[in-house]
C-alpha cells in the first residue's frame, strides 16, 4: 500500500516536470535562438576589431589636405585636424557638425637694417585674441644674394582686456619696449577684484632657406617642361613670374618654432615674385596641438644703398584648427546610459506574454538615441568600445541560461531513476 502511494507521488511529480517542461518549451526555443546569434555576433566582432584597429588606429590626421591658405575649406580642414578620416573609423567625434571655430592671428615685421642688398634684421609683432608676442630677428648666415638662415628671439604673454578683466600689477618690458602688466585683475560675479597672473615666456625661431631663385630655375630647365616642371610652377604660384628675377632671394624656406611646451615646424613658398624679393607667400604649420595656414604680403618697399628695391614692412594673417583625438570615455555614456535599454529589449523579446512586446517602442527608441549620442561625441572608437559591452552582456547571460538548463535536465533525469 505504501509503495503504491509513492509510485503514485512520483509519478505526478514527473507529469508536473512535463507539463512545465512543455509550456517553456516556446521560451526556451526563442532564448536559445538569441544565445545563438550572440554568441555569433560576438565572436565576429571581437575577432574583426583588433584587425581594423591595428590598421591605423583611432586617430587619423591627412597633412596632405590644407597646405595653403587658399585650398583650405571646412571639409579638407577636418580629415586634416583628425575630426574625420578617409578609412577606418570615419568618425572620430567633436562633433564637426556644431564645433568649427579658426584660431586666428596678426603678424606684422618691420625691416630696421639692410647690408646693400636684403633685409638682415628686423622687428616682429604677433598678436591673436588672447596674447602678443614681439621681438626681433637677424640674419645668421648670408648666401648669395640671400639671407642663408635667420634666427628670431621673442617674448610671448598672455593678454588682458576681456570682459571686465583690467591691467595690474608689476611692469614688465618686453623684447620690442612693449610694457605688459604681471597679472590681470577682474571682478567676479560676487563682487570680488580677483587677480590672474599672466604667462610670459620666451619664444626662438630658426629658419633656412631651402630653395633660392636661380635653384628654381635650374630646376625648372632642367625638368625640360616635363609634368616635374609643371609641378614645380603650380607649386610657385602657377606661372614663370619667377624668371623676371634679377637677385638670387629666398623662395622656399622652412622655420621651427620653439617655447617651454610644444614645437611648430613651418614651410613658406613664395606666390609673388618680383625683381629683388618677393611680395606674396603662404605657409604651412605643423604644431603640436594645431595646424596653421598662412598668407603674408609686402605692404611697403623701400630701396637699399645700392638702389635695390627690398620689402621693408609685411604683414601676414594665420588661421589654425586645434588636432582632435578621440574622446572614448563617451563609451563610459553609452554603457551606463544604453546598455540596461539593451538588456531590457532583449529580455522582453523572450518573454512569453507578447503584450510585453510594446514596451520595445520605448526601450528601443531610447537605446538608439542614447547610442547617437555617444556616436555623435566619442566617435566610432566610443561607438565599438560600448558595443563590445552590450554584446557581452547576453553572452554571459546566455552561458549562465545554457548551465541552468543542463542542470535542471540532469535533475530530472536523476528523478526518472
Amino acid at each position: 500500500m505504501i509503495s503504491t502511494q509513492t509510485e503514485r507521488r512520483r509519478r505526478r511529480r514527473l507529469y508536473c516536470a512535463e507539463q512545465s517542461h512543455g509550456a517553456a518549451s516556446h521560451g526556451e526555443v526563442a532564448s536559445s535562438i538569441l544565445c545563438r546569434c550572440a554568441i555569433l555576433l560576438s565572436c565576429c566582432f571581437f575577432l574583426a576589431q583588433p584587425g581594423l584597429v591595428s590598421g591605423n588606429g583611432f586617430s587619423c590626421r591627412d597633412r596632405s589636405l590644407c597646405r595653403t591658405f587658399f585650398r583650405c575649406s571646412r571639409r579638407d580642414a577636418l580629415f586634416r585636424s583628425g575630426h574625420l578620416c578617409h578609412g577606418f573609423p570615419s568618425y572620430n567625434g567633436g562633433p564637426p557638425i556644431t564645433r568649427f571655430h579658426w584660431d586666428d592671428e596678426t603678424e606684422t615685421y618691420e625691416c630696421v637694417k639692410t647690408n646693400g642688398t636684403v633685409c638682415v634684421h628686423w622687428t616682429t609683432k604677433e598678436q591673436s585674441p588672447g596674447e602678443i608676442e614681439v621681438g626681433s630677428c637677424q640674419c645668421k648666415e648670408m648666401g648669395h644674394e640671400h639671407c642663408k638662415s635667420w634666427a628670431c628671439l621673442q617674448d610671448e604673454a598672455d593678454l588682458c582686456g576681456f570682459h571686465d578683466k583690467l591691467d595690474c600689477g608689476s611692469p614688465v618690458i618686453l623684447a620690442d619696449g612693449t610694457p605688459v602688466t604681471t597679472s590681470c585683475c577682474y571682478t567676479n560675479s560676487d563682487g570680488y577684484l580677483v587677480t590672474t597672473y599672466r604667462d610670459i615666456q620666451k619664444e626662438w625661431t630658426s629658419c633656412t632657406c631651402k630653395k633660392t631663385v636661380q635653384q628654381l630655375a635650374s630646376a625648372s630647365d632642367s625638368a625640360g617642361g616635363s609634368s616635374d616642371s609643371q609641378k614645380a610652377m603650380a607649386e610657385f604660384g602657377g606661372s614663370s613670374d619667377f624668371r623676371k628675377a634679377k637677385t638670387n632671394y629666398c623662395v622656399e624656406w622652412h622655420c621651427t618654432e620653439r617655447d617651454i611646451t610644444s614645437t611648430e615646424e613651418e614651410d613658406y613658398v613664395c606666390t609673388g615674385f618680383q625683381e629683388t624679393y618677393c611680395s606674396n607667400w603662404e605657409g604651412s604649420i605643423e604644431g603640436t596641438e594645431e595646424f596653421e595656414v598662412s598668407r603674408c604680403e609686402c605692404n611697403f618697399v623701400g630701396k637699399t644703398e645700392e638702389g635695390l628695391e627690398y620689402c621693408s614692412t609685411w604683414s601676414c594673417y594665420e588661421k589654425g584648427f586645434d588636432y582632435h583625438d578621440p574622446n572614448l570615455a563617451w563609451s563610459a555614456f553609452g554603457i551606463i546610459m544604453a546598455s540596461p535599454l539593451f538588456l531590457g529589449s532583449l529580455l522582453l523579446l523572450t518573454h512569453e506574454d507578447r503584450h510585453c512586446a510594446w514596451w520595445l517602442l520605448v526601450t528601443l527608441p531610447a537605446w538608439a538615441g542614447f547610442m547617437f549620442v555617444t556616436t555623435l561625441m566619442g566617435g566610432v572608437g566610443a561607438l565599438l568600445i560600448t558595443l563590445a559591452f552590450q554584446l557581452g552582456l547576453p553572452v554571459l547571460w546566455c552561458i549562465g541560461y545554457i548551465a541552468l538548463q543542463d542542470c535542471v535536465k540532469s535533475t530530472t533525469v536523476t528523478h526518472k531513476y
